[in-house]
């Protein structure tokens, strides 16, 4: 059909993901759970990024009376070092996914 939109792989939900991770036996497999942590992570990173430069705006900017909060640029720093971290637990699934892969592969040969 001309002019139709491209079809975007599906995108796993984290539900599928906790399937699929007790159900995974070949590498396809593992790696589609690799690609979802490294998704994960990415949008946590972006997350906290983000939260990391609110926090630097309402530290360095002057706030109208009883619109912040004088903790709200430390709450942010909270809630962006959480991000970060939950991406490198991210991350590290995926490289324990992806080794579990090429273990399937060899396996599998």
């Amino acid at each position: 059909c001309i002019g139709a939109p491209a079809t975007e792989p599906h995108q796993l939900t984290k539900k599928e993901v906790k399937r699929l991770t007790l159900i995974a036996k070949s590498a396809k497999d593992h790696l589609t759970i690799a690609h979802y942590y490294e998704a994960e992570a990415d949008r946590l990173d972006s997350l906290g990024a983000g939260y990391e430069e609110a926090a630097a705006g309402y530290r360095h900017s002057p706030a109208a009376k009883n619109l912040m909060s004088p903790s709200t640029a430390a709450h942010y720093d909270y809630l962006a070092k959480g991000f970060r971290e939950e991406a490198i637990a991210d991350r590290i699934l995926a490289s324990s996914q992806e080794q579990m892969a090429k273990d399937a592969a060899t396996t599998a040969e």
